[in-house]
């Protein structure tokens, strides 16, 4: 879905390197990304918001539950059957509904928000689903807590490595905690997504201040 422009192109860093609020702004606006990018990924957070009104709205108890699991947790029907206590025939049923129900309510909105036939509903509505997803992923370690941020403003580790002025395989390295950080990385990553370096480093939001 993204196409990227050369490393240089993306963010106006000092030759040292170091940060400057100019950057963090053009982060912020998604300056760096170009414009056909940026729509793509405010349209699949506008997606996102819309799915998960429907979810906690519109779907009966049974279809939440059984979409949660299924869609979000990449549960298979007959596990959600034991763990309910029903069989496998009305977990599948009740997938099947939510699914038509979502999809039938948001066709007209991809088609408006990303100007794709309804018909290719199905392949938006699961990216949406991705975005709400990587709320249920662990922060264990600096790598997932790293991969959730990233995941949370919609970026591929290509994307973060341009940002971040370095390789898209050391950002692979820091998500699978083969690899950590540097201090400079660190504080680029703190300053990128708003929060504390406490946050990337132990999950806490105590201790240091926020960047920039």
């Amino acid at each position: 879905m993204f196409q990227m422009r050369a490393q240089g192109e993306f963010l106006n860093m000092p030759a040292d390197g170091a940060w400057d609020r100019q950057a963090f702004h053009q982060w912020e606006e998604r300056s760096f990304l170009p414009e056909r990018e940026k729509q793509e990924g405010q349209a699949l957070h506008r997606l996102a918001q819309a799915l998960d009104a429907i979810v906690r709205e519109e779907l009966s108890p049974l279809q939440r539950q059984v979409l949660e699991r299924c869609w979000f947790d990449g549960a298979k029907a007959a596990q959600v059957a034991r763990e309910l206590g029903c069989n496998r025939s009305s977990v599948t049923r009740a997938l099947r509904r939510a699914q038509g129900q979502i999809y039938d309510r948001l066709k007209y909105a991809v088609f408006a928000l990303r100007e794709e036939e309804p018909k290719d509903c199905a392949g938006a509505v699961a990216q949406a689903a991705q975005v709400l997803a990587v709320r249920r992923l662990p922060e264990e370690t600096i790598g997932q807590r790293i991969k959730k941020l990233r995941l949370q403003h919609a970026l591929t580790r290509k994307q973060l490595a341009s940002a971040l002025c370095t390789e898209e395989s050391a950002v692979s390295r820091w998500e699978r905690d083969v690899a950590l950080p540097d201090t400079q990385a660190l504080i680029g990553l703190a300053r990128l997504f708003g929060v504390q370096t406490d946050a990337l480093l132990f999950g806490e939001s105590g201790g240091q201040e926020r960047f920039p």
